[in-house]
């Protein structure tokens, strides 16, 4: 359900995309290097949205299964997952970030 949710919601992103993407590329003084940009930015977000979906689906397995034990330990399972998803969205943020050496 998740992955056909996500197939449809991007395949609309991918075109919004590439109009933007054209529109960006001729409107805007820098042109080129704005554009990329834009695409750049797009694409991290594309990828955070499909970790976050993946970690999101996978966790409430989890949670739910924890939760016959205990509350806390369904509490401490969905925290870690959070943080996970915390981590990836700041990774990937670094890492399609210019180096400022």
């Amino acid at each position: 359900g998740a992955k056909e949710f996500l197939k449809a919601e991007y395949a609309i992103c991918f075109i919004f995309i590439a109009v933007m993407f054209i529109i960006i590329t001729f409107l805007t003084e820098e042109g080129i290097w704005t554009a990329i940009a834009f695409l750049i930015g797009a694409v991290v977000s594309v990828i955070c949205g499909i970790i976050g979906m993946v970690i999101a689906t996978r966790t409430n397995y989890r949670v739910t299964f924890c939760a016959y034990n205990s509350l806390s330990s369904a509490f401490r399972t969905a925290y870690r997952a959070g943080c996970v998803m915390g981590f990836a969205l700041v990774s990937l943020g670094l890492l399609s970030s210019p180096s400022s050496s």
